[in-house]
């Protein structure tokens, strides 16, 4: 089971309503949100109409461990302390291990975006492609690069 981490790093304007509309129910509705998506047949293809707007790539455990440790949210926008976790009785490593089937992340009460910085030291340029020496595009194991850069 391949886990992806899609960004979205360009702005809504001029874009065709298929497109946004691909966004929107991905849950990327502002510039460096990022969302953790199950690879299969249906995200390919929604991938592959918003290619020229996010970057995408495969997310390794270290990396998402963090990302849900300082940017993973709950309802109203409130951290995931430790009291959290006592509460439900579950361990941060087991919630990273929930990834792989969403929904139960999700019924724990746990946001799907997570709200990144910009990148420190910023991005070379979203209007090319990762392949051409830009940001944009899938960039593979690469992606755990720009997340720690973001986190």
């Amino acid at each position: 089971m391949t886990l992806l981490a899609v960004i979205r790093l360009r702005g809504a304007a001029k874009k065709s309503t298929q497109v946004n509309y691909a966004l929107k129910i991905m849950g990327l509705t502002r510039v460096n949100h990022c969302v953790i998506v199950k690879l299969d047949e249906v995200m390919k293809g929604q991938l592959d109409k918003v290619k020229d707007h996010v970057t995408y790539g495969e997310i390794d455990d270290a990396t998402l461990k963090a990302m849900v440790e300082k940017r993973g949210r709950l309802e109203g926008n409130k951290r995931l302390t430790p009291e959290f976790f006592k509460e439900k009785k579950i361990t941060l490593e087991k919630v990273v291990e929930m990834y792989t089937e969403p929904k139960k992340v999700y019924e724990l009460g746990i946001k799907k975006v997570f709200r990144l910085s910009p990148a420190s030291k910023g991005l070379v340029s979203i209007k090319s492609t990762f392949k051409q020496g830009g940001d944009l595009g899938p960039r593979g194991k690469e992606i755990n690069t720009l997340l720690n850069k973001m986190i």
